[in-house]
């Protein structure tokens, strides 16, 4: 009985910690990019946006007035401004035997941190506390795309899978090997690389 009032009381304080704002955004959907008002959920307490509750897809009202929901596997991308910064969510695909995401879901929309020749992206999900049913911890997990491959970097071997993965250039691998940079630079890494690699 207490359990239960525990995860009712959780969910309360889940559901009153989220407020919803309108943004403005555009959707690329149907091979067309549309202008768009987005109703994007946000952080009661920190006044950031609860990427979340949005890779599951927002609501938005159209060119014409009209209300509707956006879903991961109904449009390509969708980004909204929030205090200054464009967030562009991507939409990827769940294949078959992959880690990427979570549960059954085909698709899912990503946080698109770095755009290129490697391009990075963000996920946001829950993980079960050890021994617990009851509580989570909130995670994220970063994804690399390259030659239209996606691919989680490993946590453990990271400076050997890191290494591997950015192999042509000789001097930022060595970086990685050598410890100058771990898991939380990932940005920072792919930028130079990137900057490297249009240069080549």
């Amino acid at each position: 009985m207490k359990k239960n009032l525990l995860v009712i009381l959780l969910i309360l304080f889940s559901a009153i910690s989220i407020e919803a704002k309108k943004e403005r955004g555009a959707i690329f959907i149907q091979n067309q990019k549309i202008n768009a008002e987005l109703n994007i959920p946000y952080n009661l307490f920190s006044k950031t946006p609860n990427f979340k509750l949005i890779q599951r897809g927002v609501k938005y009202i159209d060119e014409n007035g009209k209300s509707r929901r956006i879903r991961p596997g109904d449009a390509k991308w969708f980004e909204f401004e929030s205090n200054g910064r464009v967030y562009k969510m991507v939409s990827l695909k769940n294949e078959k035997g992959s880690d990427l995401f979570l549960g059954k879901r085909k698709n899912f929309f990503v946080l698109e941190l770095v755009n290129g020749n490697v391009t990075l992206y963000k996920m946001f999900y829950d993980e079960k506390e050890f021994m617990s049913d009851s509580f989570t911890t909130d995670k994220e997990r970063y994804i690399l795309k390259k030659d239209g491959v996606l691919k989680v970097p490993a946590i453990i071997n990271f400076r050997r899978d890191m290494s591997a993965y950015f192999f042509l250039y000789p001097q930022l691998a060595e970086r990685i090997v050598n410890k100058e940079y771990k898991l939380s630079d990932l940005e920072m890494i792919v930028i130079e690389y990137n900057d490297w690699f249009s240069q080549q």
